[in-house]
């Protein structure tokens, strides 16, 4: 059996996915503290002008967990991100195919904390 642990992240690479996919049970080790500007509430994309990143604003306190953290809904954040990926992928193949994931996650029904 192969069990295998990550803390969630935002945006995560495909390594993330591909560990998921080869273990049996994966765990999602969201009880640990909280680090911001870490990849639990960001990460970067590539652009035509180099790394470009694309962060997630938060309410937290020091030493708090992940599980806890919420996200700051009072900052607009979403359709920046939305059109940063867009401007810079929408070009890419299967990118109208995967789309509108993302696009669900960020939309309206996303849940409060982050790794919802």
């Amino acid at each position: 059996m192969i069990i295998t642990i990550h803390q969630p992240q935002y945006l995560p690479w495909l390594g993330y996915f591909d560990k998921a996919r080869q273990a049996d049970v994966f765990i999602l080790l969201d009880d640990v503290q909280f680090k911001k500007n870490e990849w639990q509430n960001r990460n970067r994309i590539r652009t035509a002008q180099g790394w470009q990143w694309l962060t997630v604003p938060v309410l937290h306190d020091f030493g708090a967990k992940i599980n806890g953290i919420k996200i700051n809904n009072k900052i607009s954040w979403r359709a920046n991100h939305q059109k940063a990926i867009e401007l810079n992928y929408g070009k890419a193949p299967y990118f109208k195919e995967y789309f509108p994931y993302f696009q669900e996650v960020w939309g309206p029904g996303m849940g409060e904390f982050v790794g919802d």
